[in-house]
């Protein structure tokens, strides 16, 4: 499930940092026009989620950056919204190790009361 969400997710914010370039249409520094204007739709789409996957996992190699002021807060946005998944994600997990620890704790402590029976 939480692949599928992340999937969409980054679905998502690659069409809006495409439609974002696109707005800005004209401006020499949005990345569309930069190198990727001769692309087709589809190659410009695994480009945009490329971008998207590279930056919300913090990798961010720099070979696609935003040159405008709109497509910089984009992606500054992109980063944060990287951070807070990876925090919950961690959080999650550790909270499902601890729950697990805690459920064996308590069934070893029941069968050793019961082998003391």
């Amino acid at each position: 499930m939480f692949t599928c969400i992340f999937l969409l997710i980054c679905h998502i914010t690659a069409c809006l940092w495409i439609i974002i370039a696109s707005l800005e249409e004209g401006d020499p520094n949005t990345w569309l026009e930069e190198k990727y204007q001769v692309m087709t739709d589809s190659e410009q789409y695994l480009t945009a989620f490329y971008f998207t996957i590279t930056t919300i996992t913090t990798v961010g190699y720099g070979d696609i950056s935003g040159g405008t002021q709109t497509e910089k807060a984009g992606a500054i946005l992109l980063m944060i919204l990287g951070v807070i998944a990876f925090s919950v994600s961690s959080a999650s997990l550790t909270s499902i190790f601890s729950s697990h620890d805690k459920t064996e704790a308590a069934i070893k402590e029941r069968l050793e009361m019961l082998q003391k029976l």
